[in-house]
């Protein structure tokens, strides 16, 4: 589908010797994109899966969103690692979200200046 055009990074658990939610996992992908912590008010973590990619994104201090469309994971968080900092139910919703966080970040930007 042409999607492998579109990523910057790709990132495998096999080379950092951990799994998500493990940290260290994120923290590989923003140094693969040359990202460091002051970049993580900018940095959202899109998944499906509550365990893996919510709680790790949360643990990380990156932005959490969960994808809510697949009925393959849990549903309900397990605990409040696993609440996610916004929910969408299609791939979409994406874009508009995308575009409200960063009409607040750039409001925050104006008023610290």
């Amino acid at each position: 589908h042409g999607l492998y055009d579109c990523v910057e990074a790709m990132i495998y658990s096999e080379c950092i010797k951990v799994l998500k939610p493990h940290r260290r996992m994120f923290l590989a992908a923003m140094g693969a994109m040359e990202l460091t912590e002051e970049d993580l008010g900018r940095i959202i973590m899109v998944g499906n899966n509550l365990k893996r990619d919510i709680r790790g994104a949360n643990l990380a201090g990156i932005t959490s969103v969960y994808l809510d469309w697949t009925p393959r994971y849990p549903k309900h968080p397990a605990d409040e690692y696993e609440v996610p900092d916004y929910t969408i139910h299609e791939p979409l919703e994406l874009i508009e979200l995308v575009d409200k966080l960063e009409a607040e970040l750039d409001a925050r930007w104006e008023s610290k200046r």
